[in-house]
Formats: C-alpha cells, sequence, structure tokens
C-alpha cells in the first residue's frame, strides 16, 4: 500500500515525512513485523525496536522521537478506533463475510473450520489482516462485527428432519438432501447445524465438520 494512501485512509496526522513509498504489511506487535512494515503501537521501546527491524512507517498515539529520517511517523487520535478503521476497509477489499450467532453456537462454528473472533481488535488483528478473499469469520455480538464490515447477519433458518436422537450426544438427521448418520452432536445443536449446512450449500463450498475440534461436546 501507498503510504500517503494509508496515511488519508487512517486519516492521521503526518508527523514525519519519511523516503519509502509504500508498505509491505502490517503489524502490531514485533513477533510479527517485518521489514518493510507499518506498525501500529503506542509502546516507546516497542517503537524503537521495529525501527530497527526495519519498519516503514510507525502509526501511534504518542509524541515520539523521531529516530530515522527515511520512515514515516504517523499520529493518530485513538490506535484502537484507527485499527478498526483499517481493519474494516482492508476485509472490505479482501470481501470478508462476518456471521452473527448466538454464543454458545460459536462451538459448533469452530468444528467447521470457521474463523471465531475474540472481540477485541487488538487480539484479532492477526487473524483478520492475514484473511484470505471471501474468508469469514463469526461472533456473537453485533456491534463489534459491525464495526468491522457493511453489513453483518445471521443465517437463515433451514429445513431438515431430526430422524432419531438414540442418546443425549448422539443424532440423525437428512438437511439439504444430505444423510447425517449418528452425528456425534447433542440433538439441540441439529438447528444450528442445519443452518451451517444449508448456508455451505447455498456457497458452493466444501462440506467439512471435526467435532472433535470442539471442547463442549
Amino acid at each position: 500500500m501507498q503510504i500517503s494512501n494509508l496515511g488519508e485512509l487512517l486519516n492521521a496526522t503526518l508527523i514525519h515525512e519519511g523516503s519509502v513509498l509504500s508498505v509491505e504489511g502490517f503489524a502490531i506487535n514485533l513477533n510479527e513485523l517485518k521489514a518493510g512494515f507499518a506498525f501500529f503501537n503506542n509502546d516507546k521501546k516497542e517503537i524503537t525496536q521495529a525501527v530497527k527491524k526495519g519498519a516503514y512507517a510507525i502509526i501511534t498515539e504518542n509524541d515520539i522521537t523521531i529516530e530515522d529520517k527515511d520512515i514515516f511517523y504517523f499520529r493518530v487520535e485513538n490506535l484502537e478506533q484507527t485499527l478498526v478503521r483499517f481493519l474494516r476497509f482492508f476485509c472490505e477489499d479482501k470481501e470478508c463475510e462476518f456471521l452473527l450467532f448466538k454464543s454458545y453456537e460459536l462451538s459448533l462454528c469452530k468444528a467447521f473450520y470457521f474463523n471465531i473472533l475474540k472481540g477485541n481488535i487488538f487480539a484479532d488483528f492477526e487473524k483478520l489482516i492475514k484473511a484470505k478473499k471471501g474468508e469469514i469469520f463469526c461472533y456473537c455480538e453485533e456491534n463489534y462485527l459491525n464495526k468491522l464490515c457493511a453489513y453483518s447477519h445471521s443465517l437463515k433458518d433451514a429445513n431438515f428432519t431430526l430422524l432419531s436422537r438414540s442418546s443425549f450426544f448422539f443424532t440423525t438427521l437428512i438437511c439439504e438432501n444430505l444423510y447425517f448418520k449418528n452425528l456425534n452432536l447433542p440433538f439441540f445443536y441439529a438447528n444450528s447445524f442445519a443452518k451451517i449446512i444449508s448456508f455451505l450449500k447455498e456457497k458452493n463450498q466444501k462440506i467439512i465438520f471435526d467435532f472433535n475440534k470442539i471442547d463442549d461436546f
């Protein structure tokens, strides 16, 4: 991304104009930082380390010493809000999809290998910044999701037939003309399971799930 475009996107104040034209990636912690990246951080010691590691741009709330005249330095009013603004743009460009689930349904999302957010922009940064085109993210708070996208949505109810529940922990059902026998799934999850199956069929996505990934069952 061109650094001039980055500054405009973030609505940031330019403190020092460097000599490089673009950045090659973005990070908020030193472990993920690579040479040529833009670094979002408020810690002065970490900013100093980022400069030494080859960051091309620094974005921070604080007044800092200009340590390298080749680097761009930007100041923002609120780093958290800046990250939200940036990630929303990034996710829209990647055409990511954000799905709203009830909190108990997130365990089921895990079985389908969906990306489950944590509801904190700093905790979710790495997952979102590495998103592939059309990637799906899930969470249980609509207000948080709507910060990251123009519209988050819940899955539509799906038609399914519950054939048996021989025990509390096993379910057999038919959904979207697919037969699922003796799922290691409590029957009260059947509706949520069917909604996800219907969603994946509508998206022409491969249906893969692994209930061993769920800690709750």
